[in-house]
């Protein structure tokens, strides 16, 4: 999901840039697939790293289609059950920054900092 979230961006940017949408009807279809997959109350896992939640606010930013920030959200809420290295092993509203990231091109940037 991580290229997913890069595609997103380079869907939004490419759109933005030159009025086509041919990119951006793409980044669509597969957003609305990632959202009929994951949530509440379908899989509720976490990404492995920051990139897809992201692209997912850019989709939103252009399109106004709410369900793409609230799946970002989802993403970000449903993390605290794995692995460090990936922050998933705290809520991210748990994590206070104390430990340097060691991989910093993964790490999720301050909250809410991202959304705007």
């Amino acid at each position: 999901m991580y290229n997913l979230g890069h595609l997103y961006e380079a869907a939004v940017a490419h759109h933005l840039a030159t009025g086509k949408r041919n990119l951006l009807d793409i980044a669509i279809k597969s957003a609305d697939l990632v959202d009929k997959t994951f949530g509440w109350g379908k899989l509720e896992k976490a990404p492995g790293h920051q990139e897809i939640e992201l692209g997912l606010v850019k989709l939103y930013q252009l399109t106004g289609e709410k369900r793409y920030l609230d799946l970002a959200k989802f993403f970000l809420d449903v993390r605290g059950y794995g692995d460090e290295y990936s922050q998933n092993h705290k809520k991210v509203t748990e994590q206070n920054g104390s430990r340097p990231c060691r991989a910093p091109a993964t790490c999720i940037p301050p909250w809410p900092m991202w959304l705007h």
